[in-house]
């Protein structure tokens, strides 16, 4: 006897949407920060090239559902200095410790496990993942004007 598949709900939004709203809601958002080019500058002086396109580096790993799509958790710099930054996490942690200014926010997000995250917002994930989509393109948006 063969049993049914079961059904997989469809995610309300992708996690490509999402993760392509995070990139372009993070480089709208740090060149407008003060502290942006402090930061930036700390990884030069530390010996980071600056070569290459610009992408997106997730300061708390985006393993952490609470922090994957936190604009805030994403830092704008070129592939060059991207790829220097991902061969020197105990340099970059001590520059993003002392300089980003939502860094012990994010450090505590990532403590959190997903269910109780959630439950926390008293959201459902498809429902946060719809929130979260308005959320960063609001931020595009804003950013952009």
């Amino acid at each position: 006897m063969e049993y049914p598949k079961a059904k997989k709900k469809k995610k309300a939004v992708s996690d490509s949407r999402l993760g392509t709203l995070w990139r372009q809601a993070a480089k709208a958002y740090w060149p407008r920060n003060s502290e942006y080019f402090n930061i930036y500058l700390q990884f030069v002086k530390a010996g980071a090239p600056e070569g290459g396109d610009i992408e997106c580096h997730h300061i708390i790993k985006r393993r952490y559902f609470p922090t994957r799509w936190d604009y805030r958790n994403g830092f704008p710099i070129p592939h060059d200095m991207h790829m220097w930054i991902e061969a020197h996490p105990m340099v970059v942690s001590a520059i993003f410790a002392n300089r980003h200014p939502f860094y012990d926010y994010l450090c505590e997000r990532q403590g959190q496990l997903k269910p109780d995250f959630l439950r926390g917002l008293g959201l459902s994930e498809n429902e946060y993942r719809i929130s979260i989509k308005k959320e960063l393109t609001d931020i595009v948006k804003s950013c952009s004007m």
